[in-house]
C-alpha cells in the first residue's frame, strides 16, 4: 500500500541515499513511539531501493536481545545475506570468512574459529560490508533496535566509524518511549550523531488530513467526516491505531495489550498514580494529583518519576500528560467502572474543597467531567452548562459544543434551549458532523419551539449539509424559507441570512442578492448590526459576481471598516474573506494577501481558525500561487492545516499545496498531496468551491506523470461542475487544463466540450480573460502570444513564462524564427526566478532543440539529436518511451538486448532531468520533439 504522508522523512533517507552513492556512508536513525510507523517507513524505503537495483540487507533485535541474547541483528542480516547471494559468495566477499562462522546458519562439521575475539569478527563484518558496497547500493536495515544488545550496539558503531569508500546507508528503527536515560541506545545515539553522514530522524504522529488518506486507503466504505473525527481524536495519529480502527470501532486486544504492557510491569503505587492521571481531562497539575493520590511528597515525586521515566507521562511546566492519546485511553479503559467512579469522585471533591487546585479557566470544565464520571448527575449538570458558558466567553466553541453535548445526556428541562446552543456553537465550531447530529437530533424530538425555531434549524442544516459536501443544501435553505410564513420579522432575519450565505457558496448569485436584500431590510428595521452587517457581505459578494463590482466592493469594503469599528471580530472575518476572494478574481493578488492576512488575525481572535480561517488559508494561497511565491503557499497551508480543518477546506489547503510543489518540479510532493485531498473533497455532492481546485491540480499532476487518459478522466469530472454561469472563480483555472488533456488524448468531443464550456462563463475580469485566452491557445483556436500578453497584464509570472515558452515553440515552427531565442531567454529567467524547476527543464530542452543558448549554457550542437543532448539511438529510445514502450519492446523494436534498453533509458532520464519515464515521455509530449 502506499505510504500516506512521511515526505519530510523520507526526504532525509533520500538524502543518505546520495550520499552513499557518491561514497560516503550513512548512518539513519528513525525514532518514534510504538505504533506509529518506523517499521513501515523502512519497510517502504527498503522496497523502492531494492527495485532501483541495491541490495537490501535485513535484520531486527527481538525482546530478550537486551537481556543477553547477543548480536541477534547481525545474526539477521548475516543470515538474511546468505539467503540472497549463497554462503560460497558470502566467503568470496570476505577475507576473513572463519571469523564470521559464529554468526552463519550452522551446517554440522568442526566448531567456528573465535580466536581474536570480537576484534576479528568486527573487522571481518566491516570489510565484507565494505565490499557490497563497492559493487552497489547497499542497505543495512535494523528494526527494532531498541531491543539489541550491547555487543550490536558495539558492532554498530564500529561499522559506522570505520567504512570508507562504499555506498553502504545504515538504517536503524528504535523505539524512542521503551528507553530510558539509562538505556545503552542513549549514549549510541548521542555519540553517533556527532560523526559526518548521521542522521536522525523522529517521527511525529500523522495530521488529520493524513489519518483522512490512511483511512480512505483502508476502509473506504466506511470513510466519513465522523470516522476521520472519531479515528483521530481516539489515536492522536498513531499509524498502527489508525490502521486497526480503521475499519474497526474496537481497540483490538493485540493494541491494547501492547499499550497497557509497560503499565503492567509498574508497581502497585505507580501504577495507581498512572491511572489516576488518565482520567484527567487535561493535563494533571503537580498539586492536584497530589491532592488525588493521598501519598506523601517523597512517594510521589518517586512514583511520578518512575512513569516519566517509563514515558507513560511527560512532564509539561507543572504538570503531567500521557506521551499519546492512545495510550491514555487504553489505560482509562482497562479500570473497573467502579474504580473509574471511585478515582473521579476523589478528584471531584479535592477540586470542591480547593479550586485554586487548577487554573481559572479550566475549573469548571474539570469539575464538570469529575462530577459525570462520578456518576453525580446533580453536581454534573449545572457544572457542565457553568464550563460552557466559560468556553463561549473564551471563543472556544468546539469545547462549548461538546460540554452542551454532554449536558444534554443528562438534562431533563429546558431541552430545546440547550439544543439551539449547542447547535451553533458546534456549527461555529466547524464542528459539522456533530453540528448535524445535534440538529437532527432536535428536530427529532421536537424541539422547536415555534415556526421560527424550526426554520432556523433547517437553515442550519443547510448550511452544516454545505460544509460537510453533502447534497441537497441549496433545497434544505429553500425548505427553512418556506417555514417562516407568519413568523416574526426579528426571526426571519438569521435564517434569511444563513440561506443566502448557502445560495451564494453554490454560485447561486441572484438568489443570494434577493435574500441578502431582504435579510438586510429586516436587520436594519430591527436594529440589528452584526446581522445586517452579515447580510451586506452576502449582497455584496453577490453583486461582485453578478457584474455590479464597483457597488459590491463599496460595500464590501465599508462592512469590513464598520466591523472593525465595533469590535464584531466575526464579521470582520467573513467580509475579509469575501473580499479576498473577489480581489484575486480580479487579479489584486498584493491586495488579496494583505486582506486575507489581516483576516486571518480576526479568525483568530473569533476562534474561526478551522472554519472561515482555513478558507482564507486557501484564498491567500490561491493568490501567493499566482504571484509565484511558492514557499509561502506551502508554509501557510501547513499552518492551517495543522488546526486540522474541516475536511472540505483540508483538500483544498492539500490541493493548492500540491500546485505550488508542482511548480517546483517536486512531483512525488504534489503527487502526495493530491492523494490525500481525494478523500476529504468529497464526491460528487462537493461543491465547485472544493471539487474545482483539486480535480484541477490532480489533472495537472497525471499530465506532468504522462497520464493522459487519466487526467481526461478527472477533467471531465470537473467540466459539469464548471458549467454554471457564475462560477467562473473556480471554473476558468481548470478549462486551459482540460484543453491539454483533450489535445495530448486526441478527443474531439472534449475539445468541443470545452470550447462549449468556456463560451457558457463569463470573461470580463482580467484573469478570466487570460484563462480564456489560454484555453483558446491549448484548443489551437487562438494564438500564444495572445495568452502571453494577457497574463502579463494580469501579473502572473509562472502563467506569462508558460505561455510565453509555448509563444516560441509556436514561431519555431513558421518560418520568421527571429523571435525564438528572446523569447526562451525571458520564459527562462522568469521560470529561474520563480524556482520553477519544471518548467526550466521544458524550457532548456526546447532552447537546445532550436539552437539558443540560455544563460550559462554552451553553445548548441549541430546535429538535431545533439541539441537536445541525445545521441542516435537515444532519441530512436526516446521515441518508443514517449509511446508507452516497455524496455522488453524497445528491445525488439530495436534489436538490441533489455539490458541495453534499460542502461539507453536510464541515459535519457540523466540527460533530461526526468525522474521517471513518464516524466520524459510527458517532456517529449509538450516539447513537441517527434512531431512530423
Amino acid at each position: 500500500m502506499e505510504l500516506i504522508g512521511r515526505r519530510p522523512q523520507l526526504a532525509v533517507l533520500g538524502e543518505a541515499v546520495q550520499g552513499a552513492q557518491a561514497g560516503y556512508p550513512q548512518f539513519v536513525a528513525v525514532g518514534g513511539a510504538a505504533g506509529i510507523g518506523k517499521t513501515f517507513l523502512l519497510e517502504h524505503f527498503a522496497e523502492n531501493l531494492a527495485a532501483a537495483g541495491a541490495r537490501v540487507v535485513r535484520g531486527a533485535g527481538i525482546e530478550l536481545g537486551s537481556q543477553g541474547l547477543a548480536l541477534v541483528p547481525v545474526r539477521a542480516m548475516v543470515r538474511d545475506l546468505v539467503r540472497q547471494v549463497g554462503r560460497e559468495r558470502v566467503a568470496e566477499l570476505a577475507p576473513d570468512a572463519a571469523a564470521l562462522a559464529p554468526l552463519l546458519p550452522r551446517t554440522g562439521g568442526p566448531q567456528p574459529d573465535d580466536r581474536g575475539g570480537p576484534a576479528r569478527l568486527f573487522d571481518a563484518l566491516t570489510a565484507l560490508v565494505e565490499r557490497l558496497g563497492q559493487e552497489r547500493t547497499v542497505l543495512l536495515a535494523v528494526d527494532d533496535l531498541h531491543w539489541a544488545d550491547r555487543s550490536t550496539l558495539d558492532l554498530l558503531r564500529y561499522l559506522v566509524r570505520t567504512l570508507r569508500d562504499s555506498r553502504v546507508v545504515t538504517a536503524a528503527a528504535y523505539r524512542s518511549d521503551d528507553i530510558g536515560p539509562d538505556h545503552p541506545l542513549v549514549g549510541f545515539l548521542a555519540e553517533l550523531g556527532r560523526l559526518p553522514g548521521a542522521h536522525r530522524i523522529d517521527l511525529p504522529p500523522l495530521g488529520r488530513a493524513e489519518t483522512a488518506g490512511l483511512i480512505g486507503a483502508l476502509a473506504p466504505e466506511r470513510f466519513s467526516e465522523r470516522r476521520v473525527d472519531e479515528v483521530f481524536r481516539r489515536t492522536g495519529g498513531n499509524t498502527l491505531a489508525v490502521r486497526e480502527l480503521a475499519a474497526e470501532d474496537v481497540l483490538p486486544p493485540s493494541l491494547a495489550d501492547l499499550v497497557l504492557r509497560r503499565v503492567r510491569r509498574l508497581d502497585d503505587r505507580v501504577r495507581e498514580l498512572v491511572r489516576l492521571a488518565a482520567l484527567s481531562a487535561a493535563p494533571v497539575s503537580h498539586d492536584l494529583i497530589a491532592a488525588v493520590a493521598g501519598l506523601d511528597e517523597a512517594e510521589l515525586i518517586a512514583g511520578l518519576r518512575t512513569a516519566v521515566d517509563a514515558r507513560l507521562l511527560v512532564p509539561s511546566g507543572d504538570s503531567y500528560a500521557f506521551a499519546h492519546a492512545l495510550l491514555r485511553e487504553a489505560v482509562r479503559d482497562d479500570l473497573l467502572p467502579a474504580q473509574a467512579r471511585r478515582y473521579h469522585r476523589r478528584y471531584a471533591r479535592a477540586l470542591q474543597s480547593d479550586p485554586s487546585l487548577v487554573a481559572p479557566e479550566r475549573r469548571a470544565s474539570e469539575a464538570a467531567h469529575h462530577w459525570y464520571g462520578a456518576g453525580d448527575l446533580e453536581q454534573a449538570l449545572p457544572a457542565l452548562l457553568e464550563a460552557a458558558d466559560a468556553a463561549e466567553r473564551l471563543n472556544a466553541r468546539a469545547e462549548q459544543a461538546r460540554l452542551l453535548e454532554r449536558a444534554l445526556r443528562i438534562a431533563e428541562h429546558d431541552r430545546p434551549a440547550l439544543l439551539r446552543r449547542a447547535v451553533e456553537a458546534a456549527a461555529w465550531a466547524g464542528e459539522d458532523v456533530l453540528a448535524l447530529d445535534l440538529i437532527e437530533r432536535a428536530l427529532a424530538e421536537g424541539a422547536p419551539g415555534t415556526p421560527g425555531e424550526e426554520a432556523m434549524l433547517l437553515a442550519l442544516r443547510a448550511l452544516t449539509l454545505l460544509n460537510l459536501r453533502r447534497g441537497g443544501a441549496a433545497a434544505a435553505a429553500e425548505e427553512a424559507l418556506g417555514r417562516l410564513e407568519g413568523v416574526p420579522a426579528a426571526e426571519q432575519a438569521p435564517v434569511l441570512d444563513l440561506a443566502g450565505a448557502v445560495f451564494m457558496a453554490d454560485c447561486r448569485w441572484e438568489r443570494a442578492r434577493d435574500i441578502g436584500e431582504q435579510a438586510l431590510r429586516l436587520a436594519a428595521d430591527n436594529g440589528d448590526a452584526a446581522l445586517a452587517a452579515n447580510a451586506r457581505i452576502t449582497l455584496g459578494t453577490a453583486l461582485t459576481r453578478i457584474g455590479d463590482r464597483a457597488v459590491g466592493l463599496s460595500v464590501l469594503h465599508s462592512v469590513r471598516e464598520e466591523c472593525a469599528e465595533r469590535g464584531d471580530t466575526i464579521g470582520s472575518a467573513r467580509a475579509r474573506v469575501n473580499l479576498a476572494i473577489v480581489e484575486v478574481s480580479l487579479g489584486r493578488y498584493e491586495a488579496a494577501v494583505g486582506t486575507a492576512e489581516a483576516g486571518l488575525e480576526s479568525c483568530r481572535a473569533a476562534g474561526l481558525e478551522r472554519t472561515l480561517g482555513a478558507l482564507l488559508t486557501a484564498v491567500l494561497a490561491t493568490a501567493l500561487n499566482a504571484m509565484g511565491r511558492y514557499a509561502r503557499v506551502e508554509e501557510a497551508a501547513a499552518l492551517a492545516l495543522r488546526k486540522d480543518p474541516a475536511s472540505g477546506f483540508a483538500g483544498v489547503l492539500l490541493a493548492l499545496s500540491g500546485e505550488a510543489a508542482l511548480r517546483r518540479g517536486d512531483l512525488p510532493t504534489a503527487r502526495e498531496r493530491c492523494s490525500l485531498a481525494r478523500p476529504l473533497v468529497g464526491g460528487e455532492a462537493a461543491p465547485p468551491v472544493y471539487a474545482l481546485p483539486y480535480l484541477r491540480v490532480e489533472a495537472e499532476v497525471a499530465l506532468a506523470e504522462n497520464r493522459p487518459e487519466d487526467a481526461r478522466r478527472i477533467v471531465v469530472q470537473g467540466l459539469d461542475r464548471a458549467a454554471r454561469a457564475g462560477n467562473e472563480a473556480d471554473a476558468w483555472p481548470l478549462l486551459p487544463v482540460a484543453a491539454r488533456a483533450a489535445v495530448r488524448e486526441g478527443d474531439a468531443s472534449l475539445r468541443e466540450r470545452v470550447r462549449a464550456t468556456a463560451g457558457g462563463l463569463r470573461r470580463d475580469t482580467p484573469p478570466w480573460a487570460a484563462f480564456a485566452a489560454e484555453c483558446a491557445a491549448e484548443l489551437g483556436d487562438a494564438r500564444w502570444s495572445a495568452a502571453a500578453a494577457a497574463w502579463k497584464a494580469v501579473a502572473d509570472p509562472y502563467r506569462e513564462a508558460y505561455a510565453t515558452m509555448r509563444t516560441a515553440q509556436e514561431e519555431g515552427r513558421g518560418k520568421d524564427r527571429g523571435g525564438v531565442p528572446a523569447l526562451l531567454r525571458s520564459a527562462a529567467a522568469t521560470a529561474r526566478d520563480l524556482g520553477a524547476a519544471a518548467l526550466l527543464q521544458e524550457i532548456e530542452v526546447l532552447a537546445r532543440g532550436a539552437h539558443v543558448v540560455l544563460e550559462h549554457e554552451a553553445p548548441a550542437a549541430k546535429t538535431p539529436a545533439e541539441r537536445l543532448g541525445l545521441t542516435a539511438r537515444e532519441a530512436e529510445v526516446l521515441r518508443l518511451v514517449a509511446e508507452g514502450s516497455s524496455n522488453r519492446r524497445i528491445a525488439a523494436e530495436l534489436f538490441i538486448s533489455v539490458k541495453t534498453a534499460s542502461v539507453h533509458v536510464s541515459r535519457i532520464l540523466g540527460k533530461l532531468g526526468a525522474a521517471t519515464r513518464g516524466e520524459a515521455a510527458a517532456t517529449a509530449h509538450r516539447l513537441g520533439l517527434f512531431e512530423p
